[in-house]
């Protein structure tokens, strides 16, 4: 079960590196933990150190979610 800190990033091209994901997902709050899963869907599963932190993420407009050439998805981990 995810806490309510949980986010999971998905739309990540498989040409990132996850040095490169964890850093701009730092943009947002204090990062706890990060799991990044290469393969079909490419994503990412970060625990940030606050409920704050975390909602940042999520309600990010997509201006501030642009990574290089695509607009990453940030929801909450269910």
């Amino acid at each position: 079960m995810s806490s309510k800190n949980s986010v999971r990033i998905s739309n990540i091209q498989s040409v990132y590196s996850e040095g490169q994901i964890k850093e701009f997902a730092k943009r947002f709050g204090s990062v706890k933990s990060f799991r990044y899963v290469k393969g079909a869907k490419n994503e990412a599963f970060i625990t940030y150190s606050s409920h704050a932190d975390a909602e940042s993420a999520v309600n990010a407009p997509s201006g501030k979610r642009r990574f290089a050439s695509s607009t990453l998805e940030f929801e909450w981990d269910k």
